[in-house]
């Protein structure tokens, strides 16, 4: 995280807090400015920086973006951490070898290339810290949030991936509105049923009717014929 400065619309400076890039891309565009600061300097020569670029672009293209902040988090305790701790090595290793009279290729006026350059390829560091905890997640055996400490954080907000996608189902359409059914509804005994066609009644149906003749329109053999006489007569 980085601390500055931001001017709003009423000419005042207000302090804000820049979190880390969310995806490979704004990142190789940040360290690029980095790169360029460091070749200006004399501080890193620059096959040494466009090999740290290229082992982050590599672990990023392996193991997908779903672990960037893994990776990331990763990025920000080599340069922070570790390269500290390299410097101090190479600086004691350089004290040792001066008292013992043999060579060494470590120069304390310009320490850092051959700092970064040991970073690189610092094997045990890029391991532990990540390849065998992406691994791990890649294969669902450990969840991501479980290997992020806190003390590294990335963007998040409309750059998100989440918020890129569209809704499921693409637009949301507005459906036209049922009409509502107005026949009326006829309950006797918490059943529905129509009204009598027989007496017009619309306490009861036409089957519990006093008027209702079952055997109505058949005929003597059973069945409705013309003439209500069944089909033998």
């Amino acid at each position: 995280m980085m601390s500055g400065l931001m001017l709003n619309r009423d000419g005042q400076f207000l302090s804000a807090e820049f979190y880390g890039p969310p995806s490979i891309e704004l990142w190789t565009a940040s360290y690029d400015v980095l790169a360029a600061a460091l070749i200006m300097i004399g501080a890193v020569s620059r096959p040494v920086l466009s090999a740290y670029r290229k082992k982050m672009k590599m672990l990023n293209q392996m193991y997908g973006p779903s672990v960037w902040h893994l990776l990331y988090q990763t990025d920000v305790r080599c340069r922070q951490e570790l390269m500290a701790a390299i410097f101090h090595e190479l600086l004691a290793d350089h004290n040792t070898a001066l008292e013992t009279g043999t060579p060494s290729r470590f120069d304390p006026a310009e320490p850092w290339d051959q700092v970064w350059s040991t970073a690189t390829k610092r094997v045990e560091f890029w391991t532990d810290q990540f390849e065998r905890p992406a691994g791990l997640i890649a294969s669902h055996v450990r969840q991501l949030s479980s290997v992020i400490d806190g003390d590294v954080q990335i963007t998040r907000g409309k750059g998100s991936p989440q918020q890129q996608q569209p809704p499921s189902g693409g637009p949301r359409v507005q459906q036209p509105k049922k009409k509502a059914n107005k026949k009326k509804a006829f309950t006797k005994n918490g059943r529905d049923s129509p009204p009598c066609v027989i007496c017009k009644s619309e306490d009861h149906a036409m089957t519990a009717c006093h008027l209702y003749d079952p055997n109505h329109g058949k005929g003597k053999g059973g069945r409705k014929g013309k003439k209500g006489k069944g089909k033998d007569a």
